[in-house]
């Protein structure tokens, strides 16, 4: 048996007797004892080390705070181990993780007045099994979020009622996003400033805005190299306070797209999202930054219903002049900018090989003067996007 086996075993810590199988811990200063002892272990832990949480629903009051690598924290189930911040103080975020190769799995996080899970920086990090929820209004708290992280995996995991985003990524590089269900957050999945990632298998629905992706100046990497394929993104039309990270989202769109490049949307279901199913445009002007989306390529989705009742301004204005708004808006609606010259051999804004699906060019440029159905011109194909891998073929070391 080598070191590193010797130091997972001897680090495989069952944080037992502070609660009842599936119910809550007893009362009196149990939950004090099992924070304490949680709190604890989780700094001492070292390489190869594996907390193990027991079953049981467990008050906590302070964030947990786990800057190791190597490490693993893992519960035995989101319906089974549940940590609860309901009484934390205000601002209080569940988790905060930083390091590289650590795992968090099978778990949940309940009712944190700040953001559920932070991963912060590091490789190698993977987050698999997990629930983030709230029971009461979450305020401006993301579910989960990761900032600067380079080769994540978020597998099977679940974000509910979230103030902000369910799930957002920040400034990183290597991403799979893999079977996770976002549901009644202000916005459902957003990548800010990702490159490469594979958004799969999952299911956003009941959110302000099912996915968003965008980049903003000032920010690294650009947004680019993205495929979406494969998830269900339905009636994303919670009257929340929109998507938030990227500007001018308005409720109602299934998926956003702004300021990113490289982008594949393909095998979805996309349906029933009252602003419009797709959503593109460019992002705000900077110097030195690119504020314009290319090479967006949608293709062999299955599109229903839609655009029917746009939450806000432009779209609102562009439907009722269409049809007196009694015919909804096109799948894919397109703010139609583009930069002055593009070098030559540079690919397309904009393809769509998506059978009868209709593009509305709103004509944002000219202030939605001259809104235009352009689906013929944009009837051109794109080389398919790589998958990403990461380290184990996605499955990550030591899982």
């Amino acid at each position: 048996m080598g070191p590193r086996a010797v130091a997972a075993m001897s680090s495989l810590v069952l944080l037992g007797g502070c609660g009842r199988h599936g119910g809550e811990q007893p009362a009196g200063g149990v939950a004090d004892t099992f924070e304490q002892k949680l709190q604890e272990e989780v700094q001492r832990v070292v390489p190869g080390g594996v907390i193990a949480l027991p079953p049981g629903t467990y008050t906590l009051k302070h964030t947990l705070i786990l800057h190791a690598s190597g490490v693993a924290l893992r519960g035995t189930g989101t319906e089974t181990t549940t940590l609860s911040f309901a009484t934390a103080a205000p601002g209080t975020a569940g988790m905060v993780v930083t390091g590289n190769d650590v795992r968090i799995e099978n778990l949940s996080i309940e009712d944190t007045p700040g953001d559920g899970l932070v991963l912060s920086g590091g490789r190698d990090v993977s987050v698999r099994g997990v629930r983030i929820a709230w029971n009461h209004p979450a305020g401006g708290a993301n579910g989960l979020r990761a900032e600067g992280v380079h080769n994540l995996l978020l597998e099977d995991v679940a974000a509910y009622s979230a103030g902000a985003a369910g799930i957002v990524v920040r400034q990183s590089r290597n991403v799979i996003v893999r079977r996770c269900h976002v549901e009644q957050n202000s916005a459902g999945l957003v990548l800010a400033n990702v490159a490469n990632a594979d958004v799969s298998g999952g299911i956003a629905t009941g959110n302000g805005v099912g996915i968003i992706s965008g980049s903003a100046a000032g920010a690294t990497p650009p947004g680019y190299a993205q495929r979406l394929f494969g998830n269900r993104i339905y009636k994303n039309n919670l009257a929340a306070a929109g998507g938030g990270a990227v500007a001018a989202t308005p409720n109602g769109v299934g998926i956003a797209l702004r300021a990113v490049s490289q982008v594949e949307i393909f095998d979805n279901d996309i349906a029933y999202n009252q602003s419009a199913n797709v959503l593109l445009g460019a992002g705000a002007a900077a110097p030195g930054f690119d504020p314009y989306p290319a090479a967006i390529y949608i293709h062999d989705n299955r599109f229903a219903g839609g655009g029917n009742a746009p939450d806000a301004e432009p779209l609102r204005s562009v439907h009722a002049a269409l049809a007196g708004g009694k015919e909804p808006l096109p799948d894919v609606v397109w703010d139609g900018r583009a930069p002055a010259t593009s070098p030559a051999g540079s690919a397309p804004q904009l393809c769509v090989r998506n059978g009868a699906t209709r593009v509305l060019n709103t004509d944002a440029a000219h202030d939605y003067r001259q809104p235009v159905m352009g689906e013929q011109a944009l009837k051109c194909q794109l080389p398919p996007l790589p998958a990403v891998t990461l380290p184990g073929g996605g499955t990550m070391p030591g899982s």
